[in-house]
């Protein structure tokens, strides 16, 4: 049987610490699997809570994969609805794909009833991923409020390259955030992401 018995938590008060703590945790606890890009060492469910804490929280690790361009450009992508020349992108089917614009709906939602847990987007289009190569990782997310001032984001994803996609896509989610809860007169707080299947790639591994 591949992966713990029992899903990975991680915690941190910075997203270096969750990125560290989670790349840690699927390479200590994680088992070796064939998947459909290449071989991975993975955990089957891993929790990733980020209660972010001083001006730094969000800062890039010296050592992380991928360079600071490239993270501005997926923080953007998350929130712009043109596909720009890609399959997909995120901004495009939070914003447009489906005919609505799931971020606006979710601002409108939670200034109207701002105990709701429905502010929920999605990103899994059934109809045609399920046959799809070019797929998106995240498929969902939900913002709620914490019942005082601040507004909470979870995230879902079915699959999450902790080494070299984490801290990325953490920093876009927290754009994304901050962006709903401005428009809610709310703080945003914690981040939270549940993914299904976390892994490293083989070939990363030597590097994280």
């Amino acid at each position: 049987m591949l992966g713990p018995k029992r899903p990975v938590v991680v915690r941190g008060r910075t997203v270096e610490q969750v990125w560290r703590r989670a790349v840690t945790e699927v390479k200590v606890k994680g088992e070796r699997a064939e998947r459909e890009r290449g071989p991975v060492r993975e955990v089957r469910g891993l929790v990733a809570h980020l209660e972010p804490e001083g001006e730094g929280a969000f800062e890039v690790p010296e050592d992380y994969p991928l360079d600071e361009g490239a993270i501005r450009e997926y923080e953007d992508q998350l929130l712009d609805p043109e596909l720009r020349g890609f399959e997909y992108t995120y901004g495009n089917r939070l914003r447009r794909h489906f005919g609505v614009d799931q971020v606006e709906g979710l601002a409108e939602r939670l200034k109207e009833a701002p105990e709701t847990r429905r502010a929920v987007a999605v990103t899994w289009d059934p109809g045609r991923d399920l046959e799809e190569e070019e797929v998106p990782c995240l498929v969902s997310l939900q913002l709620q409020s914490d019942g005082d001032n601040g507004l909470e984001i979870h995230a879902f994803y079915r699959s999450w390259d902790v080494g070299k996609a984490l801290v990325a896509n953490v920093i876009a989610l927290r754009r994304l955030q901050e962006r709903v809860a401005e428009r809610v007169g709310l703080e945003p707080t914690t981040l939270t992401v549940y993914a299904s299947n976390a892994h490293v790639y083989e070939e990363d591994l030597e590097d994280l």
